[in-house]
């Protein structure tokens, strides 16, 4: 979850919007190596369009060394046409995609006799 993975570490949250799929967010954490660089062994990626949410853990040998936002995207859901993704700058960003995630669709019903 982005809580547990994400939430008070380094990474980026990205955002676009597809012709198919709408509103797309993107959150990346590149997994450092003990030197601080970027050569760890994996990214982690949260892909999240109307239609749902997925979340990888990908090797870098799956992808290419650096792979670009776009291009990680793309590895999770091959029918985006997306071909640019813009930063999410709001220091808030962090806080508002926890909320939008856990949330929970609950729908209570009462039943009379």
């Amino acid at each position: 979850s982005y809580r547990a993975h994400f939430l008070g570490y380094d990474h980026q949250n990205f955002t676009a919007v597809d012709d198919e799929f709408g509103p797309v967010v993107l959150s990346i954490k590149h997994y450092n190596d003990k030197d601080g660089e970027m050569k760890g062994n994996h990214v982690r990626v949260i892909l999240r369009t109307t239609s749902g949410t997925i979340h990888r853990l990908l090797p870098y040998n799956d992808v290419k060394d650096t792979p670009s936002p776009v291009q990680l995207a793309k590895f999770l859901c091959p029918d985006l046409s997306i071909e640019k993704f813009e930063p999410i700058m709001s220091p808030r960003a962090s806080d508002l995609i926890v909320n939008y995630d856990e949330h929970v669709v609950v729908n209570n019903y009462k039943f009379g006799f």
